[in-house]
This record gives C-alpha cells, structure tokens and sequence, in this order.
C-alpha cells in the first residue's frame, strides 16, 4: 500500500536518501518543494541554495552562453535568462585543471572519502570546488579552476 508520511529534518543528505520529494522551508513557508535533484541542480531562488549549503553564489552578467563574474568569465547551461543577476555554482561545477580559467588559492581542504572539498580565494570571490580523492592539496597552494555549467544555476530575478 502507499502511505504518505512527513519527515522534517535539517539534515540534507537524510533528506535526499528517504524522500521522493523535498520541500524546503523558511520561516514558516514552503519555498520549494520539488524531487531531490531537481531540488539541488535548480534551486528556485538565492535563499533556497543558502538553504541547501551551495555557498558560492555571485553576481553575473549572462549573455550569449556566458556569465560575466568576479571570479571571471564563465560558461552557462544552454537556454540560461539574459541580462543581470546572481548565479549558483555547485561545489561540483569548479574543479582543479591546470589550463583553467579561473585562478585561486586554496583557503581549506576538506577530505570527505570519495572526494575533497576546497575552499578556494579568487581574485573575485570565495569559491568552493571538489577534487577527486585525497586532492593532494594543502592550503596556502596556488590552483586553476575548470568551470562546468552543468553545476551553474542562473537564478531568475524576483519580480
């Protein structure tokens, strides 16, 4: 039989594994309810990807398949809103290459198994990027970043 029952938890990756679909709530109010995925590869608005722990989040200008950044230009999905706004990058968009575009030093590492969280200082802004494995990287360590827009969420303005 179905059964129907609500779980709150502020715990994400919980969230994630036993729901079929996720709301996320501020103040009171349902912000987004949507499946899991869809939840974290288009969050509805600046304050929902805050919610879900996406921390790098930045002003752009997008035209043309590209945005326009502090941290400096890079590639958008296909079909992205035109004009001014704000942009999400997934810690999965940025990654370590040595041809990338964006330069940084990395803040902090953070192993977590599979993969390493790091901190990375742009000229622009304060990024978070993933590296496969143990990283190998330590703070203080000069990097470049390669931008994947599958990560990139062009957040449409309010109205």
């Amino acid at each position: 039989p179905d059964i129907t029952a609500v779980y709150v938890t502020h715990d994400l990756t919980e969230a994630f594994a036993v729901a079929d679909r996720v709301a996320v709530m501020d103040e009171g109010r349902i912000l987004q309810a949507a499946v899991p995925q869809e939840l974290w590869c288009a969050p509805a608005s600046e304050r929902v990807a805050e919610l879900l722990g996406l921390r790098t989040i930045v002003d752009a200008t997008v035209a043309g398949g590209t945005a326009t950044t502090p941290i400096g230009v890079i590639p958008v999905p296909d079909g992205s809103p035109e004009g001014p706004g704000r942009i999400v990058l997934r810690p999965e968009a940025l990654t370590p290459d040595e041809h990338g575009p964006i330069e940084g030093v990395v803040a902090s590492v953070a192993f977590r198994g599979v993969d390493s969280l790091l901190t990375v200082d742009t000229a622009g802004d304060r990024v978070e990027a993933v590296s496969p494995g143990a990283a190998g990287l330590s703070p203080g360590d000069r990097i470049r970043l390669v931008v994947d827009p599958a990560g990139i969420v062009v957040l449409r303005p309010a109205r």
